[in-house]
């Protein structure tokens, strides 16, 4: 039997992502990054491919994962949410029929699942998978209805159990596990919408409970242009509830937008960010990016990301310089655990029935 690889990270031994060199160019590759939303900028396609090639991610397989614990293996302290955040990409071979793009769906879901259980057996309650962490990106036109899903609202009925036009399996597959595990799960979908003038697709990060039903879904507003032209944007952030704490949720190039951070913490009072990310181009401007998003918040970031060739990166980011709990690059595919204090005013919330 395979056993992962175990790094203790604790509050001593932080395995940290970035040093003062690393911030520095991560300042830099983002600045370029920028130049992919300014049209008006000559060099904005062409760092924006150099990105691209930076970053291809790689199909890690959980065969070669390894588990960064920031507990120390230790149990969960009064007063703390346990949280979990995956490290892994997604196979996208197979996009010319159904049946191949459907296989690769089927291989990227029992992956995640795989290091979901490690998570929950390391006692934690609410996990995190990457952005297209089950489709892949870059999803042709042709393979938006074998891989898309659609969303209901929240009703208090566990998504395994409800037989709905449009509801994809692997999707009541997530809810299946997180009713079993009794954990929260945070997973990202492609959905689409029927409307009167057809169907609108979006990149969509999905929120179960530990019963396996919806509580939040968010549509992700500020789109790649480069990789997400044919989708819809959302026009909403999104925060939501749990017994131990409020969430705020970001996907990926939201980064790039404070006053969709700054909503989330001041007007919709969140205690956590969750961002879900395909991150491009490199493990640092991912880091400062985050950290920047932990710092103008004063909220921690549970930072979610496929791994890569100069992409990847992924971990717990808290407000100030060094005491992350992260994961390296180079398509080392892995989970990263760690407790986080749960404000006094949201121990005691309640949720909605």
């Amino acid at each position: 039997m395979y056993l992962p690889e175990i790094v203790c990270a604790g509050p001593k031994n932080r395995i940290r992502q970035s040093t003062g060199t690393g911030r520095f160019y991560s300042v830099v590759l983002l600045l370029l990054a920028h130049t992919i939303t300014m049209p008006r900028m000559r060099l904005g396609p062409f760092f924006a491919l150099l990105g691209l090639a930076l970053s291809v991610p790689a199909c890690a397989h959980s065969d070669n994962y390894r588990v960064v614990d920031g507990t120390d293996g230790a149990a969960r302290k009064p007063g703390h949410v346990r949280v979990a955040l995956l490290h892994l990409g997604a196979k996208k071979s197979g996009r010319e029929t159904e049946q191949s793009a459907l296989e690769d769906l089927a291989f990227n879901t029992g992956e995640a699942e795989k290091l979901i259980r490690i998570a929950a057996e390391r006692g934690a309650q609410l996990v995190v998978t990457p952005e297209y962490g089950n489709t892949g990106n870059l999803i042709p036109e042709r393979a938006r209805p074998w891989l898309s899903t659609c969303v209901p609202l929240p009703d208090g009925v566990p998504l395994y159990e409800q037989e709905v036009d449009g509801l994809h399996e692997y999707v009541k597959s997530y809810s299946r596990l997180a009713a079993e595990l009794k954990i929260w799960i945070v997973t990202d979908v492609l959905e689409c919408e029927k409307v009167e003038d057809g169907k609108r697709f979006y990149n969509c990060g999905l929120v179960l409970d530990d019963k396996g039903c919806v509580r939040a879904r968010y549509r992700k507003i500020y789109l790649w242009a480069l990789t997400e032209s044919n989708l819809d944007a959302g026009d909403e952030p999104t925060t939501f509830q749990t017994p131990f704490g409020r969430f705020g949720m970001l996907i990926c190039s939201d980064a790039l937008a404070p006053s969709l951070w700054t909503k989330l913490a001041n007007e919709q009072d969140a205690d956590f960010i969750i961002m879900q990310s395909h991150w491009a181009p490199s493990p640092y401007v991912g880091t400062f990016a985050m950290g920047n998003i932990a710092g103008w918040t004063d909220k921690p970031v549970i930072w979610s990301n496929h791994p890569g060739f100069f992409a990847g990166g992924a971990g717990v980011v808290r407000p100030g310089f060094g005491n992350d709990t992260s994961i390296g690059t180079f398509g080392r595919a892995g989970v990263v655990i760690d407790d986080l204090l749960i404000p006094k005013r949201d121990t005691t919330a309640k949720l909605p029935e």
